[in-house]
């Protein structure tokens, strides 16, 4: 047993305590507090444009040990990212991880998921769970996926699962469900009205985007189905004030 444990990880400081148990399988506990931490430096995740990646993702290494983790931190980063505050509770039972992470204050709004990875099987099995409220989207997604074309108030419901040994695997074997609304915003870099009446007249044209212009968003709304890594839609929606 160790209290008044503290230390740095990065540039993130952290106190909190922890134990382990080794009767039989080792048990872990742990209860860190950040001021700051960071999860994934942005060179890691603002890569849209990168294929998926083959190399392997060994997790056999969840079989060896069982634990208990609760990490809060005032902010956490994950790529350009920040959220703050954030609680994360996670248990580590025969090869089975599963989190929770809820209290999370994202761009004005909240958000919370459940996340689980079963390596007790060949085949890894992930999971996640995700429910979005309020969120502003555009630092959102410009900061986790380097996608900046959406602004507005975001909600989003997210269920998906997939089985794999690599990235690719992983995207390849993807299924669930997405549902998206965003509210009183803009579609960055297009002119929906514009690009309407280009296609009448020059179909090549029509397309072609132009980054000082923006469609007035009142709402966009659709609901995904994913099957095999590809998402289909067939109620897409867009409302908003039509500009010339």
């Amino acid at each position: 047993m160790i209290n008044g444990l503290s230390g740095m990880i990065g540039d993130g400081a952290f106190n909190g305590w922890a134990s382990v148990d080794l009767a039989s399988k080792p048990l872990v506990k742990l209860d860190l507090d950040f001021q700051r931490l960071k999860v994934a430096d942005a060179a890691n995740t603002n890569s849209a444009s990168a294929p998926w990646s083959n190399a392997t993702i060994d997790v056999t290494g969840l079989n060896y040990v069982d634990a208990q983790v609760r990490i809060s931190a005032a902010e956490i980063s994950y790529g350009e990212a920040k959220f703050a505050p954030a609680a994360i509770d996670a248990t580590l039972l025969s090869g089975v991880l599963k989190t929770r992470i809820s209290n999370l204050g994202a761009y004005g709004g909240q958000a919370s998921a459940d996340v689980s990875i079963d390596a007790s099987a060949a085949s890894p099995a992930y999971a996640l769970q995700a429910n979005l409220t309020g969120v502003r989207a555009l630092p959102l997604l410009q900061g986790v996926a380097d996608f900046d074309k959406l602004d507005g108030k975001m909600q989003a419901k997210i269920a998906v699962k997939s089985t794999g040994n690599s990235q690719r695997a992983i995207m390849s074997n993807m299924s669930g469900t997405v549902f998206a609304v965003f509210q009183d915003g803009a579609i960055r870099g297009l002119n929906v009205a514009q690009m309407i009446r280009s296609l009448t007249t020059s179909p090549l044209s029509g397309w072609q985007e132009n980054k000082e212009q923006a469609t007035d968003l009142t709402q966009l709304s659709a609901s995904f189905k994913i099957d095999k890594g590809q998402a289909t839609t067939l109620d897409l929606t867009w409302s908003g004030r039509w500009s010339r």
